[in-house]
């Protein structure tokens, strides 16, 4: 058992063709921010070294390239998931020796890694048994991480091991079966039927459908492996994934005074969720499997049956045939669902060199055509994935970034980032598609520091994104919380909603049913008159709102210690 598991087996990972990732020692969660997920970057041998400087005795989680997938098939829970798998291996045939990692040894239990189609994407759980229940989940590049050797398992204490002995590249790992590519794939699970609805309405949008329709347990937490630890009172108290339900619960769900259905997380150990902070359904299932990308979560949601808006239509067959690879062309799919304008137009002639599935359109003379490979291409680009959470105040010359409760000033480079990820989606995707050399040179520019900044100055002054100082923060009796936005004239708790252009936000939640018993004491303390007491709530309150509805001038005077600063301390 190794004593630095991280710092033994890093390297040896990344030669081997995989993106080994840091974890705290015995532990399965919280790798570094910005490495996981759709939007993650790949690692590269800097980033190994600087982690093996900071935590070389820490666990490894092992994110997927593209073209790889992992099996994961959770057996050790009980018989049924036993029964589903042997169902499952039955059906579609036995798979080949593969690598086989686990800390288990029930001979079935842990993850076989295969290579896959690059753009071949599963459906997250495996298919469910006759027992109604799935053995276990594939994980891949955009979708978790494998916890492997020599990793300590927090709940047993037992090293992972690798079932055949040593590290396997990834060019010699076996190619997953033709059938079960087919039975795995995204394309093969049967779009989600809407359930009956009760209760007003909802919209349209496939966010507020989920919201509404999706189980908290079976659709969100649970295929990343959070587990009901108890419920109680209608509400719903949950374990992060490695902490055992012996250790207690890390977050609840419905233990809201104002009955919404939301979770709460106050475990420091639960990324990618932040502590303190409440979560719809929609953004804990966006921040989890799309990394907090609302619109392309947003587009899978639609694609799988949310939503009243319909999904793209289905690409048209492939042509019969095997082009060499491993798998018939029939196999293989997209990795990423885009809406219905993404495509080419009908009318228009069929696009052959793999750019289109990346680019929005622009109608030219009637038609619709992919935007070019200009800087204002790539700018349209950017507001079609970002734009609902990228905002560009002109006369401040500053980028503005959603964080999913308020609009914080871009400090850390994040548009930048989103840029260079499209460029380089874009630049791929010419080069797989066999595009012309001076297609590919026009996309590779897209990639040069000049590049980035032409797309991004364009981009700055779009109608989407383009705003001004006075639209901020321009609601003058809605009070931002860390857990909604209060309606001071009614009381009412909304959504935090990036609409309302937001950029401030109260220290602590809104619990319109709490005593306030410590403020109470103090003001009894320093101002021992009734009168004097509620005009001091009075004036607090209306330093709530944001326009001036009492033309008054306040001066605190008084002797020392009677609280004159410790009542305008926020």
């Amino acid at each position: 058992m190794s004593a630095q598991p991280y710092g033994s087996a890093a390297r040896a990972y990344l030669t081997a063709g995989y993106w080994p990732l840091p974890l705290p020692a015995r532990k399965k969660a919280s790798p570094p921010e910005g490495y996981t997920g759709r939007s993650g970057r790949e690692v590269s041998a800097e980033d190994v070294d600087r982690w093996l400087a900071e935590n070389r005795s820490g666990n490894i989680g092992l994110r997927l390239p593209r073209g790889v997938a992992g099996i994961d098939v959770d057996a050790y829970k009980d018989e049924r998931h036993v029964a589903a798998w042997e169902e499952l291996t039955a059906r579609l045939g036995p798979l080949p020796d593969a690598p086989w990692c686990s800390s288990r040894d029930d001979g079935i239990s842990g993850v076989r890694l295969f290579r896959v189609p690059e753009d071949w994407e599963a459906a997250g759980k495996l298919p469910e048994g006759g027992n109604g229940v799935s053995p276990g989940e594939v994980i891949q590049w955009h979708h978790r991480y494998v916890v492997c050797p020599p990793s300590i398992h927090p709940g047993t204490g037992r090293a992972y091991r690798w079932r055949s002995g040593s590290i396997t590249k990834v060019a010699d790992l076996p190619a997953l079966p033709q059938p079960w590519l087919m039975a795995l794939s995204v394309a093969a699970m049967p779009a989600q039927q809407p359930a009956p609805r009760t209760g007003p309405q909802a919209s349209g949008r496939p966010g507020d459908d989920f919201n509404e329709r999706a189980d908290w347990l079976t659709d969100v937490l649970g295929p990343h492996g959070w587990e009901l630890h108890h419920e109680a009172g209608g509400t719903l108290y949950v374990t992060r994934p490695g902490k055992s339900a012996r250790e207690g619960h890390s977050a609840t769900i419905g233990h809201s005074k104002d009955g919404a259905d939301r979770l709460y997380v106050f475990s420091a150990a639960a990324a990618p969720f932040e502590m303190e902070t409440p979560y719809t359904k929609f953004a804990a299932w966006a921040l989890l499997n799309h990394g907090g990308d609302y619109q392309a979560a947003a587009r899978e949601l639609g694609r799988t049956g949310y939503g009243s808006q319909p999904g793209p239509a289905p690409a048209s067959a492939a042509p019969a045939g095997d082009d060499g690879g491993p798998w018939p062309a029939q196999a293989r799919q997209p990795w990423r669902a885009e809406p219905p304008e993404m495509g080419p137009h009908p009318a228009d002639q069929p696009q052959t060199d793999g750019s289109s599935a990346l680019a929005p359109v622009v109608e030219i003379g009637g038609r619709r055509h992919p935007e070019p490979l200009t800087e204002l291409g790539f700018a349209r680009r950017l507001v079609d994935k970002h734009g609902e959470q990228l905002r560009y105040v002109v006369p401040w010359n500053r980028w503005l970034v959603w964080n999913g409760a308020s609009w914080e000033p871009d400090a850390d480079g994040h548009v930048h980032r989103c840029m260079k990820l499209i460029a380089r989606e874009v630049h791929t995707a010419l080069i797989r598609g066999k595009a012309d050399l001076d297609t590919i040179r026009a996309a590779k520019r897209a990639e040069s520091s000049s590049g980035v900044k032409g797309a991004l100055t364009l981009a700055a002054t779009e109608p989407e994104i383009a705003i001004t100082p006075d639209r901020l923060d321009a609601h003058p009796y809605l009070l931002n919380c860390r857990n909604g936005v209060v309606d001071l004239r009614t009381g009412e708790l909304l959504e935090h909603d990036p609409a309302l252009l937001l950029t401030k936000m109260a220290r602590a939640p809104y619990e319109p049913d709490a005593e306030g018993a410590v403020f109470a004491k103090f003001l009894e303390r320093i101002q021992p008159g009734e009168d004097m007491r509620l005009f001091i709530r009075r004036l607090l309150g209306l330093s709530l709102e944001g326009k001036v509805t009492a033309h008054i001038l306040p001066i605190f005077y008084g002797t020392e210690r009677t609280g004159r600063a410790r009542s305008l301390t926020p």
